[in-house]
Formats: structure tokens, C-alpha cells, sequence
């Protein structure tokens, strides 16, 4: 199946806990939870903040929480 065949079946399914991709999660924690990441933290941070006409930040600090070597193998570690 391609990829437009796979976009074109789930479409209308409902999303779940069980079919969203965990991979993605991941991927996202690490981004957002990596030290020397701060600065996209910060911009998107700021691009939300902006959009609601809120106050931005001038600076974050990154504190992770997540073993993310446990969570790929198996269940979510927060520290």
C-alpha cells in the first residue's frame, strides 16, 4: 500500500491511544527535552504566546524528566 492508499483508508478512522504512532511521541520528547534544544523550546514557546497576544519568555531551562531508553522499549519511565 502506498502512502497516498494509507492517507486515503485512514482518513475518516478515528484517532486512538492504540493506532497513534508512538514513534512520534518520541521523537517530540526528545526535541522538546534535549539540553541545547532551549532555543526551539523557546520559539515555540514564544509562537504560541504570541498568537494568544500573551507575554513571551526570554529564556528557558530544560529539566528532563523522561528515560526515554527505558519508554521505546517498553513503558513510559518519568523520572
Amino acid at each position: 500500500m502506498d502512502e497516498f492508499e494509507y492517507l486515503e483508508k485512514s482518513k475518516n478512522e478515528i484517532i486512538t491511544i492504540d493506532n497513534l504512532n508512538k514513534k512520534n511521541d518520541c521523537f517530540i520528547r526528545y526535541l522538546f527535552s534535549d539540553e541545547g534544544n532551549e532555543n526551539i523550546v523557546l520559539d515555540f514557546i514564544n509562537g504560541v504566546m504570541i498568537d494568544l497576544n500573551f507575554q513571551t519568555f526570554n529564556n528557558v531551562v530544560i529539566l528532563n524528566p523522561f528515560n526515554l531508553t527505558k519508554y521505546l522499549d517498553g513503558k513510559e519511565s518519568i523520572v
